[in-house]
């Protein structure tokens, strides 16, 4: 794994600014858009080459795949993954970076958040 690591801040400002530390696996919400213009749904070469490679490239990093979804007509991919590594996302993505953009959101679990606040 390289440097970009998911790591929370330890410490106050200062001296102890500078200590990080990992916080373990994280689930995010990645959705990945192109256009007509750079959509390779039409050419099976550019699709194997591109969309074709993005979840083995995501496996390779040591990245889980939850789920994995497509939206044709919109040119949309949305893919729900796990790593405590956010440059292993960057990474894996890399096959598809010429098509279009990413977004990369960390989520949480909706009935665990709802949990905690309940009991504070």
């Amino acid at each position: 794994m390289g440097l970009l690591r998911l790591a929370m801040y330890v410490g106050g400002f200062g001296a102890g600014a500078r200590q990080f530390r990992k916080i373990g696996s994280m689930i995010f919400h990645i959705t990945h858009h192109h256009d007509e213009k750079t959509c390779p749904a039409h050419d099976p070469e550019k699709v194997a080459a591109t969309f074709g490679q993005l979840l083995p490239s995501l496996a390779e990093q040591g990245v889980t795949v939850h789920g994995a979804w497509v939206d044709p007509p919109g040119h949309d991919f949305f893919l729900v993954v796990e790593t405590d590594s956010y440059e292993a996302i960057v990474e894996g993505l890399f096959p598809a970076v010429p098509m279009g953009t990413a977004r990369i959101q960390p989520v949480e679990d909706l009935k665990a958040r709802m949990e905690k606040v309940a009991a504070s």
